[in-house]
């Protein structure tokens, strides 16, 4: 009866009583329990609560029959003092239990009108004081919060220093100061509050709420550490929220209260403190314990699952957890929605979750991630005011958030924004402030990438400028320097490319070492701070040979391949740079065969078609490396199978699940109709949820275990061996361009070693790329309806120029060594030649390659027919003989999609004809003109047709990669992109044929994926897809496609029409005449694949290779530069967000 759980059951019971007068009796218990606790309670705060308790209970119920109330409650007159008080009071625990406002406002105006009566030694002076400056306090007006601390100062003036509610009178004053800090920032009015919060518990010897009191100074100065940076606060904040959480709950703070204040502390020691690495499990008990002892409607119960989302993300931080990770995701997610939408709290839980989004998305690269952060982050600023103390945090969030989804989508606007936000931030934080370093910090990484897009020295000075301060103000506040370290060592080594002053480099080299230093342990920090070493020593190393440079980077990067609580993506960036500080090919291809081995994870099924592109692309030179070190070894067969493993991942699914999965229907349909489920729910685009979609990728991949442990399945989806990929109807060409050497690997259809070397020593990687800007550059020179006569002219001289050096240095080697440079003989068959290029040879027309003028002219087209495979794999695994058939055995039926006039893009006067044409060739074809060709009308018609002819304009979008799309007349808001294509499933398709410009296309870091429109017809199931490479004018529409192919009119086969007589002006691909010689850019128009899918040469710039985490420095759109491709190092922006408990 007197605990002070009694006290929280009456106050509950009360709550659920909606009317008071409707229920008498349970008004009348209640009542008399308060009078009962008054009774036996001693004297103090709970006692006199318990007699105003009751008092205001039975006077109420008893207004007939005053006389059956105790006489000391019997209430005086309606405008005694002491009645106004009792009134009021009941008035505002009543706001307290139900959040009525007009409650509260009507106690404030009672409190007024009893202190306008009350004489000086009133003995309910000092409650009225109290209570009143409570409830203005509870009003959340900023305006009347002086009148607070001077009402509270009042009542503690009348308390003598050995009062009962001595104790309470100081808490409260404590209160007022602190809510004139949260509003204002007055520094005077922290101090003010923790010294009034550590007097009231020096006087709270056997207190009924000492917990509660022990609770409000550790509170007040933990504040004082993030404002004033001051660490013995902080220090002292964490034992006294210690004794908090020891102490009995009291009434006001329970168990779970405690807990997860006590977990706060913890979590701001742990960042003040990063040496300590028992502060992060302290802190995820404590928040676990709160959240399990609170009753599900626990009124702070938002608060403890946004405290438990935080000390998640951090253990996942210290360990690498990818679970931790999910479950912060998830926590904070419920926090946020659990928050009314008043609450103040709110934009704390919504900030947060935006840096645990953020966290995810760069572990991951999901940018539905990425765009939820900056979307909660803008709404978390938008609802703090201006002077509130959370407003840095948020800011600080928001900017972190912006520059990682401009890193995503280069989107300008973003990074604007990015900037505007950071320098924000860096105003809101004052030189003494805490948070200034790494405010400071996160500026720094937005200006450097804004240096990145303009090139201007100022800018990347003033970054680095941002970084050094940063260092200095941690260094000044005693925060952890690691991350700042490791900043400004990837700040100094890009301001180096800048200048080429290696002094720079030395200094980045030394900071490296000091941030390594900072960061102990098996972490993703300390992986970080080591690869950032590692790169700065390698750079120095190639720029002044300096062998200790050189051990320092092997040194680090042998450590980083050992952290297995770093992410993969840092341990392959190790492993890539570990290969390139070896000093024998034979150790180096160890190395590269590790990286590539962990390319496999790192784009999970899990991951949304976008994201998988995404990372797959930051890894994009690494296979091409691989091999060139496999060739040196002295293991060609070695180079095939490790370009075959890393490259092609999304196509080789497709195509392979097509393989595999007729077997498996047969062997195991239950097992195939469960892939087949998994399968449509991973290429849901609406299935965005990060935690559905990793719990799908755990099925996934279990279900892939099951199946490989079925007899035979053993190599189900996986790359088959090299000896499996050979063809019987002509060598595949596998031409392999890294920044050592350029190589041809011919895996070959005769008996004998499986994989044949073809060294191209003319072939210098620098010239290659040189020859590949100038042919880029001259191609759409070409095709430029702006240009004039003159420069068409000398375009085209340029790319008669580039065929005929891609012909000495590379087509004709080739075909010299396999015998086949010269042309067949009257009457004899075809040679065929799958070309596979490799990275930056795709944009090379190998097809076209020759010398096409004079005595002496030969190419490729004069000798052999050219197809084109973006893998060996792709090509092998649908291998089976072609047929243009629909299921049934019929022919198969004709789509043509035409549109002579787009929204917002040139119109194509001949596409309308080539409809034409294509339905005369093909009886019964169906037809899409102009407005009747949306996305949806195509996508719904796709699957009732064989075969599909589009004559529409095509867009490579190099941002948002996988968003690549036909222009249909819609597709200004309904786009029918690469990503909607690749979730078709068509069984029964047979050609696709693209009249369509640039739907081969890809950017650079994805030319390798077949990250293109032609690619995704062939996932959605097309066996053979024509498409052309690059831009078209608008009265050149592509030959007619009747020269494609031929069919029987009995049984609809379709095979390659093979030549029947030679002429000069026949380009031969796949086994169609599609481009003329006489066109002076025959290599830009031929653009026919034949069941590979994909010819991947075309109108495409080549800019400077990227660092795997960061985005490239732009450069003339048509330059292709020697670049600098590999491992750098990584700066996380995560570990630079802020955190907010509450």
């Amino acid at each position: 009866m007197l605990g002070a759980e009694v006290e929280a059951e009456l106050h509950e019971l009360m709550r659920l009583v909606p009317d008071p007068d409707a229920d008498p009796a349970a008004v009348e218990a209640v009542g008399w329990l308060y009078w009962v606790r008054y009774r036996e309670l001693p004297d103090g705060p709970e006692r006199y609560t318990a007699m105003m308790a009751a008092g205001a209970l039975l006077s109420r119920l008893y207004r007939a029959t005053p006389e059956k109330i105790p006489h000391e409650l019997r209430l005086p007159a309606p405008d005694d003092p002491g009645s106004l008080t009792r009134r009021a009071v009941e008035l505002t625990l009543r706001f307290e239990a139900e959040g009525d406002v007009a409650a509260l406002d009507e106690s404030v105006r009672l409190y007024r009108r009893a202190l306008a009566t009350m004489s000086t030694d009133d003995p309910h002076l000092g409650l009225c004081c109290q209570m009143l400056s409570t409830a203005l306090r509870y009003g959340g007006d900023p305006g009347v919060l002086p009148e607070s601390v001077e009402l509270a100062r009042a009542a503690l003036s009348v308390t003598p220093a050995d009062h009962e509610y001595r104790a309470d009178r100081l808490s409260n004053l404590g209160h007022a100061h602190l809510a004139v800090f949260d509003h204002g920032g007055d520094a005077d009015a922290l101090w003010e509050a923790v010294a009034c919060f550590g007097q009231a518990v020096a006087a709270s010897d056997d207190h009924p709420h000492a917990a509660s009191l022990l609770v409000d100074l550790s509170r007040a100065l933990q504040k004082t550490y993030r404002h004033h940076g001051d660490v013995p606060a902080l220090l002292e904040a964490v034992r006294v929220a210690r004794r908090a959480a020891a102490a009995p709950p009291d009434g006001r703070a329970d168990t779970a209260d405690l807990l997860s204040h006590l977990g706060v502390d913890l979590q701001t020691a742990h960042e003040q403190r990063g040496d300590d690495p028992a502060l992060v499990p302290e802190a995820l008990r404590a928040g676990r314990e709160a959240l399990a002892v609170a009753p599900p409607d626990h009124p702070h119960r938002h608060m403890f699952l946004g405290n438990l989302s935080t000390a998640l993300r951090m253990s996942h931080e210290q360990t690498g957890d990818i679970e931790t990770l999910l479950e912060a995701l998830e926590i904070g997610r419920e926090a946020v929605t659990a928050a009314p939408a008043d609450s103040p709290d709110r934009a704390a839980y919504q900030s947060n979750l935006a840096g645990v989004l953020a966290t995810w998305s760069e572990l991951r690269g999901d940018v539905n991630a990425l765009e939820d952060a900056v979307r909660l982050g803008r709404e978390a600023v938008a609802a703090t005011p201006p002077e509130h103390t959370g407003r840095l945090p948020r800011l600080n969030n928001l900017a972190l958030a912006l520059h990682s989804l401009y890193l995503r989508n280069r989107d300008v606007d973003l990074l604007a924004e990015a900037v505007q936000v950071g320098r924000q931030a860096v105003v809101s934080a004052p030189p003494d402030h805490p948070g200034r370093a790494r405010t400071l910090l996160n500026l720094g990484v937005v200006l450097e990438s804004l240096a990145d897009r303009t090139k201007e020295a100022g800018v990347m000075a003033e970054a680095v400028g941002a970084f050094r301060e940063s260092v200095a103000a941690a260094r000044r506040a005693g925060l952890p320097l690691d991350i700042h370290l490791n900043s400004l060592c990837v700040a100094l080594r890009t301001s180096f490319e800048h200048t080429g002053n290696t002094d720079i480099l030395r200094e980045a080299v030394q900071v490296g070492k000091a941030a390594a230093t900072a960061v102990p342990g098996n972490t993703a920090h300390r992986a970080r701070a080591l690869l950032n070493l590692a790169s700065s020593a390698q750079r120095l190393a190639e720029e002044d040979g300096s062998t200790d440079a050189r051990s320092d980077a092997r040194t680090a990067f042998e450590e980083v391949t050992t952290l297995l609580a770093a992410p993969v993506q840092l341990r392959i960036t190790a492993w890539w740079g570990l290969g390139r500080t070896c000093t024998t090919a034979e150790e180096a291809l160890g190395a590269y065969e590790q990286a590539v081995e962990l390319l496999q994870q790192v784009a999970p099924r899990a991951l949304a078609h976008q994201d998988r592109v995404h990372v797959l692309s930051e890894t994009h030179q690494l296979p091409a490396e691989a091999a060139s070190v496999a060739i040196a070894a002295g293991r060609p067969d070695r180079a095939v199978a490790l370009l075959e493993r890393a490259r092609g991942t999304l196509l080789a699914e497709a195509v392979g699940a097509r393989h595999d999965l007729r077997e498996l229907h047969d062997r195991a349909p239950s097992l195939a109709d469960e892939f087949d489920r998994l399968r449509a729910a991973l290429d849901d685009p609406e299935s965005a949820d990060a935690t559905q979609r990793h719990r799908l990728g755990g099925e996934w991949e279990s279900l892939l275990d099951r199946v490989r442990a079925l007899p035979g399945f053993h190599g189900f989806l996986r790359t088959p061996p090299v000896e499996a990929l050979r063809r019987d109807d002509g060598p595949v060409v596998l031409l392999n361009l890294s920044r050592q050497r350029c190589d041809a690997l011919v895996i070959t259809p005769a008996a004998g070693p499986p994989v044949r070397l073809v060294p191209l020593p003319d072939a210098e990687p620098r010239r290659v790329r040189a020859e590949i800007g100038r042919f880029l550059l001259a191609a759409d020179a070409f095709v430029d309806p702006d240009r004039p006569l003159a420069d068409k002219l000398t375009a085209a001289a340029d790319v008669r120029d580039v065929l005929a050096w891609t012909w000495d240095a590379i087509a004709g080697p080739v075909l010299d060594a396999l015998g086949l440079a010269r042309p067949p003989g009257p009457g004899a068959d075809w040679p065929r030649v799958w070309w596979c290029p490799v990275g930056p040879v795709a944009y090379l027309p190998l097809h076209a390659a020759g010398r096409h003028t004079g005595p002496d002219a030969l190419s490729v087209m004069d000798c052999v027919v050219s197809s084109y495979t973006p893998t060996a794999n792709a090509l092998s695994r649908d291998g089976t003989p072609a047929t243009a058939t629909a299921g049934t055995g019929t022919p198969a039926k004709a789509l043509v999609v035409a549109m002579p006039e787009t929204p917002r893009a040139a119109p194509l006067p001949g596409a309308l004809a080539e409809a034409g044409l294509v339905a005369e060739f093909v009886p019964g074809s169906s037809l899409l003109i102009g407005p009747d060709a949306t996305r949806d009308a195509v996508l719904a018609a796709l699957p009732r047709h064989g075969l599909v002819h589009l004559a529409c304009h095509g867009h490579s979008d190099w941002n948002a990669r996988a968003d690549s799309r036909l222009l249909l007349h819609d597709h200004a808001d309904n786009p029918l992109t690469i990503g909607a294509l690749s979730r078709l499933r068509l069984p029964d398709a047979e050609l696709a044929y693209l009249a369509a410009c640039s739907t081969t296309r890809a950017h650079p870091s994805v030319v390798d994926e077949a990250v293109h429109i032609t690619a995704a017809f062939r996932i959605a199931g097309y066996r053979h897809v024509v498409a052309r490479c690059g831009p078209s004018t608008t009265r050149s529409p592509p030959g007619p496609p009747g020269r494609c192919t031929r069919r029987s009119p009995t049984t609809g086969a379709a095979h390659p029409t093979p030549p029947t007589r030679r002429t000069p002006c026949t380009a031969r691909s796949g086994g169609s005449a599609t481009a003329t010689r006489a066109t002076p850019c025959s290599g830009q128009r031929t653009s026919t694949s034949g069941r590979d899918g994909a010819h991947r040469a075309g109108a495409e710039s080549l800019p400077v290779a990227r660092r795997p985490r960061r985005t490239s420095r732009r450069r003339h759109p048509h330059t292709a530069p020697n670049p600098r491709p590999g491992p750098e190092g990584h700066r996380a922006p995560r570990p630079a967000s802020t955190t907010e408990g509450l």
